[in-house]
C-alpha cells in the first residue's frame, strides 16, 4: 500500500452483502435504511463505531486537472479552436500521466476531432503583462471516455502527495530549494520544480523557509540520512518523501533523486542543460511511475463513474439513514453504497450518470451539505508569509513556466491535505487508482442553529 502505513478499514462491505437503496417513493427510517445497506450482523459494530475514536492520517484530492489557461493572439474562431486542442493536450498529459500515451495516432486525432466537444466552459481573461488568455475546463467524464476509447488507462484525481526535500550545489555552496524565501537561484529552481509539476498534475510539497539555512539538514540530505529527513517532517501532510540531491555537470546540471513510502519507491539520475529541463525530466519520471502504479486502465472506465463522498459528523444512525436516503434522491445518482463508517465521519460511494460537477451541483442544493476547507499546513511558521508559489493547501503558482505543457496552468492546480482516519486508511490507498476526486462534506441535520446557510457557508 502507498504512503504512510495503512491498516484494514474496521467495516469493509462486499457487493453481495448489498441491496440498493430504496427510492423517493420508498422512505425508510434511519436504522431501515441502514439495514438495507449491511447485513445486520454489522449493525452493532457500526454502532460500536459511532462512540470509538480512530487515530488520524492524511489523504490528498488534485482538483483542477482538467482546467487549463492557453494564451491566444485574439478573440476568432480559429484562434479558439487552436486553443482548444492545445488546453486538451496539456489535459490529456496530466489526466493519462504518461506522454507516450499522446504519441498514438488514434489520441492525436481524437485532439483534432473532439476538443470542442470537450470543452465544458470557456472565458476570455488577460493577464498582468497585457497577454489574452483563454480559461478552459473539460468534461472530467467526457475526457476519461475519450481516452479509454483509445485504449489509453486513466489516472485518477486521487494522488499521492510527494514532501521534497531539494538540495543544489552550484559548486560554490549548496542551497536548500524552499516554497518562499531564499535568494534569486533557488527562488529559480522552485518555481521550475513547481511548473514541472503542475504540468504534469502531480501534488508536490516543498519545505517552508524555517530550514532555509539549516547546514545540517542539507548534510542530511547529501548523505540520504533517511530517519532523520522523515522525522522533520513528521507532522506534515504526505505520502511520498522525495530526496534530491543537484549538482553541476559541466555547463549544465545532474539530480540524483530517491523516492520512498516507508520503504524505497524509485531512484535515479538525470541531467539537462537548464534548471526547467532538469525539473520537467525528473518530474516526468515521478509522474510517469504513479501514474503506471494507480491508472485505472481503460476497460473499467466506461462502467459506471464512481465518486466517494465522505461525511464528518454523521454522528448516529438517523444521520446516516438521512444522508443515504438524500442521495439516493439525487438524480444523477444510479446507486449509493458505504465504504466505511467511525465514530463521526462515514463515506459513501455513489455510482453516477453525466458528468461530475452537475453532481455536486445537486449537493449544492442541499443546505445539509457544507463543503469541508483544506486542512492548515502544519509545517508553515506563523509568521512567514505565503507566497503565491507557497505549497500549503490551494493554489499553485509558479512566477515562471518550466514547460511547454506546464504553461499558464499552475494557478489553476490545487490539492487539499485533509485529515482521515486509519479506518479508511485502506479506501484512501485505493482511493488512488480512483478517477475523481474525494468529495467532502460537513452534515449538518436540520434543526441545528445554521441550518439556513447553503453548504460551503458558515
Amino acid at each position: 500500500m502507498f504512503g504512510m502505513p495503512l491498516l484494514r478499514p474496521i467495516v469493509r462491505t462486499h457487493r453481495r452483502d448489498i441491496e440498493p437503496l430504496c427510492g423517493s417513493n420508498d422512505r425508510r427510517n434511519g436504522l431501515a435504511v441502514v439495514g438495507r445497506f449491511f447485513p445486520r450482523r454489522f449493525l452493532g459494530l457500526i454502532v460500536l463505531l459511532f462512540l470509538t475514536g480512530v487515530p488520524q492520517a492524511w489523504s490528498v484530492t488534485v482538483e483542477g486537472l482538467y482546467e487549463v489557461r492557453v494564451p491566444v493572439a485574439d478573440g476568432t474562431r480559429e484562434a479558439r479552436q487552436e486553443a482548444y486542442r492545445t488546453g486538451l493536450r496539456q489535459v490529456l498529459l496530466r489526466v493519462a500521466g504518461r506522454r507516450s500515451a499522446l504519441a498514438s495516432e488514434g489520441v492525436s486525432a481524437m485532439i483534432g476531432d473532439r476538443a470542442p466537444d470537450l470543452v465544458q466552459s470557456y472565458q476570455y481573461e488577460t493577464d498582468e503583462e497585457g497577454q489574452q488568455r483563454l480559461v478552459l475546463k473539460f468534461g472530467a467524464v467526457g475526457v476519461n471516455r475519450a481516452l479509454a476509447d483509445q485504449g489509453v488507462a486513466v489516472w485518477g484525481a486521487n494522488r499521492p502527495l510527494t514532501f521534497a526535500w531539494i538540495a543544489v550545489d552550484s559548486g560554490r555552496d549548496r542551497r536548500l530549494v524552499s516554497r518562499v524565501g531564499g535568494d534569486s537561484p533557488s527562488t529559480a529552481w522552485r518555481d521550475a520544480m513547481i511548473s514541472a509539476a503542475t504540468g504534469r498534475g502531480l501534488p508536490l510539497r516543498l519545505p517552508s523557509a524555517q530550514w532555509h539555512h539549516d547546514d545540517a539538514l542539507l548534510s542530511d540530505i547529501r548523505g540520504q540520512f533517511l530517519s532523520k529527513l522523515r522525522e522533520r517532517v513528521a507532522d506534515v501532510p504526505h505520502n511520498l518523501l522525495g530526496i534530491v540531491n543537484i549538482s553541476r555537470a559541466g555547463s549544465g546540471w545532474e539530480a540524483s533523486w530517491r523516492l520512498e513510502n516507508g520503504g524505497e519507491f524509485g531512484r535515479d539520475t538525470v541531467s539537462a542543460d537548464t534548471a526547467e529541463q532538469l525539473a520537467s525530466r525528473m518530474i516526468g519520471l515521478w509522474a510517469e511511475s504513479l501514474a503506471e502504479r494507480y491508472a485505472v486502465a481503460a476497460g473499467d472506465v466506461s462502467e459506471g463513474q464512481k465518486v466517494d463522498l465522505r461525511l464528518d459528523n454523521v454522528s448516529d444512525l438517523d444521520d446516516y439513514g438521512a444522508v443515504s436516503q438524500s442521495l439516493s434522491d439525487m438524480e444523477p445518482v444510479d446507486q449509493v453504497r458505504p465504504v466505511s463508517v467511525t465514530a463521526d465521519r462515514a463515506t459513501f460511494r455513489a455510482t453516477f450518470s453525466g458528468e461530475l460537477s452537475v453532481l455536486k451541483e445537486y449537493i449544492a442544493l442541499d443546505k445539509r451539505y457544507v463543503v469541508v476547507e483544506a486542512a492548515s499546513d502544519p509545517s508553515s511558521s506563523r509568521s512567514e508569509p505565503e507566497s503565491p508559489a507557497s505549497l500549503g493547501a490551494g493554489v499553485l503558482q509558479p512566477e515562471s513556466s518550466a514547460s511547454g505543457e506546464g504553461d499558464q496552468v499552475a494557478d489553476m492546480l490545487q490539492y487539499e491535505p485533509l485529515k482521515v482516519t486509519e479506518a479508511e486508511g485502506e479506501a484512501d490507498g485505493e482511493s488512488f487508482e480512483s478517477l475523481y476526486p474525494v468529495l467532502r462534506y460537513r452534515w449538518r441535520p436540520v434543526g441545528t442553529a445554521s441550518d439556513d446557510t447553503g453548504p460551503g457557508q458558515e
